[in-house]
């Protein structure tokens, strides 16, 4: 065991994880292995300050349970089922060749739980009805799109851990794949029962803003028969049901990937990330 940017990098770990990968081998165009390493729960909370200084940002942060998961589809791009805080060459690479990814149950451990606690204490009055169109056009219409939502910032301490994971993905991203991601946006949205989201892409063509959309889900126990199913339409597969179960993360590309939320039957809770090409608007 040495160490590697102020994390540990144990080599048989390693084996494991290549192992495991194997199975899933038409995620990846090259070994996994190299890019994983471990790393503490108080090394995670220095990640982004490490990562950035030490230009070591494509180091994976994993933890080390790891088994495998049933597919949730046969041609989903996925992973084992690995306790992920920071697995970003699987997602690039994942991007890469297919314009997504699925991770079921991949957002574990701190992370997750700030997540679960921020969804518990937001008071339900801070949610507003979320709108469809852009600028003045926005307009709601519960006829196409339900759910309410809470724009997050980093200013809560239970939002933190979640803008340092995707402030490094951000870069990770944007330097191995050349998108150029200046920012991102994040928001909490809650479908009450019976709401649902239709037929939608994330992103306007050629507006340079939305580029890459990231959504985890908050949903503890969640059955089949709750409902609530993002799914996606990629272009040369048949629809893809990924159901909103805890920790499950959905990563794909805003402006090609035509999605929609099934009708819930159960309160719905999701954060989504959003990376953008563009400025901040002051």
């Amino acid at each position: 065991m040495r160490n590697l940017a102020g994390c540990l990098f144990d080599t048989n770990l390693l084996l494991m994880i290549a192992d495991s990968i194997t199975n899933s081998a038409h995620i990846l165009q090259k070994p996994f292995a190299a890019d994983c390493i471990q790393a503490s729960a108080i090394q995670l909370d220095n990640l982004q300050t490490n990562m950035i200084q030490n230009n070591s940002i494509e180091n994976n942060i994993i933890q080390t349970h790891i088994e495998p998961i049933a597919a949730v589809q046969p041609d989903i791009p996925r992973t084992t089922n690995v306790q992920i805080e920071n697995n970003f060459e699987l997602i690039a690479s994942a991007i890469q060749t297919s314009g997504f990814i699925i991770l079921p149950g991949a957002i574990q451990g701190k992370l997750y739980r700030s997540l679960l606690r921020l969804k518990q204490i937001i008071p339900a009055h801070e949610f507003h009805a979320a709108g469809i169109g852009q600028g003045e056009q926005q307009n709601i219409n519960q006829q196409i799109r339900g759910d309410e939502i809470y724009w997050l910032n980093d200013n809560h301490i239970h939002s933190r851990r979640w803008f340092i994971w995707c402030e490094s993905l951000r870069v990770y991203l944007s330097r191995r794949l050349l998108l150029g991601l200046t920012r991102f946006e994040s928001q909490l949205a809650f479908y009450s029962a019976g709401a649902f989201y239709k037929k939608h892409r994330d992103s306007f063509r050629g507006n340079n803003n939305r580029l890459l959309t990231v959504v985890t889900y908050l949903n503890e126990d969640w059955q089949a028969d709750d409902g609530g199913e993002l799914v996606l339409y990629p272009k040369t597969q048949p629809p893809i049901y990924v159901p909103p179960q805890s920790g499950t993360i959905a990563i794909f590309l805003s402006e090609e990937m035509l999605h929609e939320v099934r009708p819930t039957y159960q309160s719905r809770y999701s954060v989504t990330c959003w990376f953008r090409t563009d400025s901040a608007v002051l």
